[in-house]
């Protein structure tokens, strides 16, 4: 699985890996949680990820 999609808990993992995405020019990241607490992922990543983002 983890050839195809990329997965980690480490929220420093994920920042590096959409910092790559943006550097090519994408201009669309779509994230998918497959843990049960929703909230919690949503206010993670708006907290520790997001705002270490240059769009």
């Amino acid at each position: 699985m983890e050839k195809h999609v990329r997965i980690s808990s480490s929220l420093n993992q994920h920042t590096k890996w959409i910092e790559q995405d943006l550097s090519l020019g994408i201009d669309r990241v779509i994230l998918h949680n497959v843990n049960r607490n929703q909230k919690e992922f949503i206010k993670d990543f708006g907290v520790e990820v997001l705002p270490n983002l240059r769009f």
